[in-house]
């Protein structure tokens, strides 16, 4: 809605399966989507002085993927951002935060994290770290 001075909104996509997401996924990469759902959700806000500015958070719970050699299941990503002046804030109260239950190929490695935050693009006064 406009208020006189500047745009704002929200968007949100509402949870939904992930194998819906099948048909964006080129057939040589050979990857079937079996489980997991999506959802996303973002405010926004322009205005002359102040530029485009967003924050929100995408999530995606129990995801799977099989592909011919191996199989990745129990994936959580959860992404919370903000974007303003040109530069991305990943993770913002809390870490952007990977885990993968399980990747299943010639060997089995179970419960993988990593977890992300900081600026984009980073510089020495504001760091992106992974740990």
């Amino acid at each position: 809605r406009w208020d006189g001075e500047r745009l704002r909104g929200q968007a949100w996509w509402p949870k939904q399966s992930l194998t819906v997401f099948q048909p964006l996924v080129p057939p040589d990469w050979k990857m079937n989507l079996r489980e997991g759902s999506l959802y996303a959700q973002v405010a926004f806000s322009a205005a002359a002085g102040q530029g485009f500015e967003a924050g929100g958070h995408g999530v995606l719970k129990g995801g799977s993927a099989w592909m011919p050699d191996n199989q990745i299941n129990g994936v959580d990503f959860v992404m919370p951002f903000r974007f303003s002046d040109g530069h991305w804030q990943l993770g913002t109260r809390r870490p952007v935060s990977l885990r993968i239950g399980e990747i299943v190929n010639q060997v089995t490695a179970r419960n993988l994290t990593a977890d992300l935050q900081g600026t984009w693009p980073w510089s020495e006064a504001n760091p992106l770290q992974l740990s």
